[in-house]
This record gives C-alpha cells, structure tokens and sequence, in this order.
C-alpha cells in the first residue's frame, strides 16, 4: 500500500470529485460535465506529473470506469456520450502529465550536470 501511495491519493481526488461534485446545485447539467472533464484533466496531470509508477498508465481507463456510475445516478440518459470524452480528457492528462513529469526531470538533470 505504501509502495502506491501516491497513486492511491490521486486515485481517491478523482473519485470523491466525480461523486461528490455533482451534488453541487447548479443551473445547467452540461456546465457540470465540462467542470468534471476539467478536474479530471486537472488532477490527471499532475498525478501522473508527481507519479513514477507505470500505474499511472491506467488512470484514463481508471477515470472511465468511476465515471460510468457518477452518469447513471446524477445525469439523463443523453449525456452518456460524456464517458468516451472522459476517457479522452484522461488520456489527453496522462500525455500532458507526462510530459511535464519528463521536462521537469531533464531540466533537473541538466542543472545538476552543470553544476557537478
């Protein structure tokens, strides 16, 4: 458990956001989901930004199944399509992460060949 730890956090941000925020009253259903599609994009990059574990990997396919309840208990039957979307908004901060994570890490490295 230990071991995955920081995975487990991002795991559990992910999951009490795609629960708990559409309990948040707003006006319009869509503004909901494209905030959704938003916090996953957010929490994805920099989960898998802070994260060297190839686990990281599975969070679209981890965001697209915790997502699949939050459509049938909160959403109409129209918005379905949303959950291709999360999938794709997921893998899109999977991409982004990691490339921050990599820049980030080379630029490190570069500092400190420069100063060894």
């Amino acid at each position: 458990m230990k071991k995955y730890l920081k995975e487990f956090i991002i795991a559990c941000i992910e999951t009490a956001f795609l629960f708990l925020f559409p309990l948040i009253p707003m006006g319009n259903k869509d503004a909901h989901i494209i905030l959704l599609l938003v916090i996953t994009l957010i929490v994805g990059i920099v989960g898998v930004a802070i994260s060297d574990k190839k686990i990281k990997f599975l969070f679209p396919v981890f965001a697209t199944i915790m997502v699949v309840p939050t459509m049938f208990m909160y959403y109409e039957p129209r918005v379905y399509g949303n959950i291709f979307w999360m999938f794709v908004f997921s893998a899109l901060a999977m991409i982004i992460g990691e490339l921050l994570r990599l820049i980030v890490l080379g630029v490190i490295r570069l500092v400190k060949k420069i100063r060894g």
